[in-house]
């Protein structure tokens, strides 16, 4: 992978600077790309059919169809997105016409001519309806569809608006591309839009990752840096030190030197190693100076972000072990500094020792009395240590040099003092190692295994070393091997303490009742299971239902709007022929009485407060009652099944229609289109047909609108006109204005449901767009709650710690004022009582002082920390560390005043 030169594949080494503006671009691309969809989208769901339909009629067909009254009829009214052709004819199609659409002068043909025995009432006759460019499959749908609004339009009287109404179906069905789903549109249009808002949210959080691995690569550097400008006073520190052992001349101080040696070779070489990958790193990360040697690395192989860890580890480890060998360099040699790295090892090792101490109750109520002796020997193992500790803070000063016979004796004197260290390190250990026996023989149910406490004891072993060196990277490992420490068969004296001190809070929480409750871990795989599941069910069941919405029949279930009160009512004929109720009531008026406007109208007002599915009309009407005698236009029979129903002759109907078009216009013109001859728009023809002098039938409104569409109920059912109910019979008739009232708002229902449009779309494509849409929108919908869910938290815990950190300011100013109150309870007090001269006393109180002066140090550098800096993992960690060290601290204060206050008041008392 090594590279002299920058060269055309220099670039390839910087994957993370190539594409730095490639994200940001396809965000705004895909941003754009959804404007122009969603503009498309808008001007396709608002668009109106605006070509005109053309017509061409043949001569002589029936119900007043010529080429005049149908393009009449079509002006301003039959309209479609694509202009189409209609050639109107009376004759059977020919199979190619309507089976194929192989049609001459136009794109659609319609015969409406009928079979006399089969009025198309039941199944529409599509062999009468040919369209081009019409798939077989879609074939017979449309064309019956068409041939029905047809059939519709003519049951209600229309003629030239019959064919308008087909033609309207036709363009509806066929004559348009679709695509006017704002389902389709609008996911169309957000599909883009997420995904460029998720490319730009991950983008961002990609470029904060980076900085943060680039600040990860400028402190692992920082350390190396560290590591090799020392290079030249470790080698100092290590020459004399093997100097010191060398004129020793013993097999201790042999073996010491190898180790030594062995150390700094490694380090030599490891710091020449790293040094090149760094530069190799830098190549490919900030385009810094081709590297000029090998690392080590796979030629070829270029470094990726999984090499920062990695990295980071080896100059961890190279920093401490370098540490770690100047440490031992001193203390081997016996230098004025070597009782602070016995410092080092002894601080943390105490605090575990004197927590292990404190717990002397806890562990009397968890194991028995039996535990008194083991705490006895590991106090006696403590104050020992302590004096040594003590011990080797004045060698070098007993020894008044390192030169000759006394470097040598120096070196002797610290090779026994770590001997008789190491003997005390035992000590500690089997004291331990027999307070976890005594605590593993009064096991309670549900205490965890011997991996689960080794887990735990590491871990507190981990927080511990991080505590007392207020969260800086320690070397103590590393020391301890140098040193020749070994860590003993349980895992060293620190493990063997914390291992007490786990076994002892899992005793306590066995002891406890369980909560029942779930626990953090659960709640975050709840929380990652629910936004894992959510989004995919919101898109799948968004999915079905714009699918349902797409499929489905409208026309069931539709609210109704109308609002229009009838307008105006006229009777047309003999008012005085209408029968009357066999039994008049008080409660209702006759039915002569109740044919008025004002009856009406109120009737159906009564029925829009009491019924949901009532309404009144949508539209401006005028409706004209035609009481006619039924003999004179038509011929019925009564139903054979039914008491109170006729059957009329489906074409004495059509035919009776037109009659009485005919003599209603002739009495108030304004009610027929005199282009057309058809009913005017806004008026409306009720015949009332009078079966004789006891009985009527209301029959079905002729009006000027044109039934089409594909859920159109506008003359749908033909028995509305040829099977009629009989009034004047039973004892519960209702008044004829009632059942005026109630025939205008089915036809308000009927006018409502009118002029629908087909969806045209693929619901297969129209769920998984609909789907994936809602589902993206969902995940980005919840990325950006959770980044704003964790900058909220951050800035929670950012100021929470800034008070936490302004809170031990003022306990370690505490602590700072009673120093001097602890040094007297420590060394005049308790010091004095002691058996070893106060050494391990003495020594106590310079570790104590040396943790103050850590703390203290930590915390000034945390508050001089710039703002933007405080914030984040590493610095809430080391706030952490500071306040375990301080609570140790003051924890040790505590139990010093106590001790201090017992021995003086066993001393009065005595």
């Amino acid at each position: 992978m090594t590279r002299t030169a920058e060269g055309p594949d220099a670039s390839a080494a910087r994957p993370h600077r190539l594409g730095s503006w490639l994200p940001p671009a396809l965000a705004l691309g895909l941003a754009g790309s959804s404007v122009a969809i969603g503009g498309v989208g808008y001007e396709r769901v608002t668009a109106e059919p605006e070509a005109q339909v053309s017509f061409l009629v043949e001569d002589d067909l029936p119900h007043g169809i010529t080429q005049e009254t149908v393009e009449a009829a079509a002006e301003g009214r039959a309209l479609s997105y694509e202009p189409f052709t209609v050639h109107v004819v009376e004759r059977e199609l020919d199979w190619d016409e309507y089976m194929h659409g192989e049609i001459e002068d136009a794109e659609m043909i319609l015969s409406v001519g009928d079979d006399p025995e089969d009025p198309d009432l039941v199944l529409a006759d599509a062999t009468r309806v040919g369209i081009s460019g019409l798939d077989s499959d879609d074939r017979y749908a449309v064309a019956s569809t068409v041939r029905e609004t047809f059939v519709n339009n003519r049951t209600i009287g229309h003629g030239p608006n019959a064919v308008v109404g087909a033609a309207l179906t036709a363009a509806d069905m066929h004559f348009d591309e679709g695509g006017r789903s704002p389902a389709t549109w609008v996911s169309a249009a957000a599909l883009p839009l997420l995904a460029g808002v998720a490319i730009m949210f991950l983008w961002v959080r990609s470029r904060g990752l980076e900085r943060q691995r680039l600040q990860r690569f400028s402190r692992a550097r920082l350390r190396l840096a560290r590591v090799v400008l020392e290079l030249d006073v470790l080698e100092l520190r290590f020459e004399t030190a093997r100097a010191a052992l060398s004129s020793a001349g013993d097999a201790v101080a042999t073996d010491s030197l190898a180790a030594l040696e062995a150390d700094w070779d490694r380090i030599r070489q490891d710091s020449l190693r790293l040094a090149r990958r760094e530069q190799e790193l830098e190549y490919a990360w900030l385009g810094g100076p081709a590297p000029r040697g090998s690392s080590g690395q796979t030629v070829g192989e270029t470094p990726d972000w999984s090499d920062l860890e990695r990295f980071e580890e080896q100059t961890a480890e190279l920093q401490r072990r370098a540490d770690a060998l100047a440490a031992a360099s001193e203390l081997r040699a016996g230098h004025a500094g070597s009782g602070s790295v016995l410092d080092r090892l002894a601080l943390p090792l105490l605090q575990s020792v004197d927590e292990v101490l404190a717990q002397r109750s806890r562990l009397a109520r968890a194991a028995g009395e039996g535990t008194g002796e083991s705490l006895d020997c590991l106090r006696g193992a403590r104050d020992e240590l302590l004096a040594l500790n003590q011990e080797a803070a004045t060698i070098p000063a007993r020894s008044g040099g390192d030169d000759g016979d006394d470097g040598a004796r120096l070196v002797a004197e610290h090779a026994n003092l770590l001997d008789r260290w190491e003997a005390a390190e035992r000590r500690i250990v089997g004291a331990c190692t027999a307070l976890s026996g005594t605590l593993k023989a009064h096991r309670r149910e549900g205490h965890p295994g011997k991996k689960a406490l080794r887990r735990d004891a590491e871990e507190r072993v981990r927080r511990r070393v991080q505590a007392s060196s207020a969260g800086a990277t320690d070397s103590l490992d590393e020391l301890r091997a140098t040193l020749g420490l070994k860590h003993g068969a349980a895992g060293g004296p620190m493990w063997a303490a914390e291992r007490v001190l786990a076994a002892l809070e899992h005793t306590k929480l066995a002891a406890e009742p369980a909560t029942g409750g779930i626990s953090e871990e659960g709640w975050q795989a709840v929380i990652a299971t629910v936004g894992m599941i959510l989004p995919v069910a919101a898109g799948l069941l968004t999915g079905w239902a714009a699918v349902e919405r797409a499929d489905v029949n409208t026309a069931f279930g539709r609210t109704l709007q109308g609002d229009q009160p009838l307008a105006a009512l006229d009777v047309v004929g003999d008012l005085g022929a209408v029968p009357e109720f066999e039994e008049p009531s008080d409660l209702r008026p006759s039915n002569q009485d109740s044919l008025t406007l004002e009856y009406v109208q109120e009737s159906m007002a009564r029925s829009v407060e009491f019924s949901e599915d009532a309404a009144l009309l949508p539209d401006h009407l005028e409706l004209h009652v035609a009481l006619l005698p039924a003999d004179d236009y038509i011929s019925y029979t009564p139903r054979a099944d039914h008491d109170y129903r006729i059957d009329i002759d489906y074409w004495d109907i059509v035919d009776a229609h037109a009659r009485i078009k005919e003599e209603v216009g002739a009495e108030d013109p304004e009610v027929l289109d005199p282009a057309t001859g058809e009913v005017a728009l806004g008026h409306g023809i009720l015949p009332v047909w009078l079966l004789d002098e006891a009985t009527f039938a209301v029959g079905y409104t002729m009006t000027g609108e044109i039934s089409s569409g594909v859920d159109s109920r506008l003359g749908t059912y033909s028995f509305r006109a040829t099977d009629l109910l009989v009034s004047g019979t039973g004892d519960f008739e209702i008044t004829l204005g009632d059942q005026v009232a109630n025939t205008l708002q089915d036809l308000g229902r009927a006018m409502e449901y009118n002029h629908q449009e087909s969806v045209k779309v693929d619901t297969t494509s129209l769920f998984w767009l609909v789907a994936v849409a809602v589902w993206t929108g969902a995940q980005t919908l919840l990325m950006i709650g959770v980044a704003v869910v964790e900058a909220g938290r951050r800035g929670i815990g950012t100021r929470r710690v800034r008070r936490q950190l302004a809170g031990l300011r003022g306990r370690l100013d505490d602590l700072a004022l009673g120093l001097d109150l602890s040094r007297l309870d420590m060394v005049a007090v308790l010091g004095a009582d002691s058996a070893i001269d106060g050494r391990a006393e003495q020594a106590d109180q310079r570790l104590h002082e040396a943790g103050l002066v850590t703390a203290w140090r930590e915390v000034q550098a945390l508050e001089r920390l710039p703002r933007r800096e405080q914030r984040g993992a590493d610095w809430e960690s080391r706030v952490t560390h500071v306040e375990k060290l301080i609570d140790t601290l003051a924890a040790r204060e505590t139990d010093v005043a106590t001790r201090a206050e017992e021995l003086l008041r066993t001393q009065r008392d005595g």
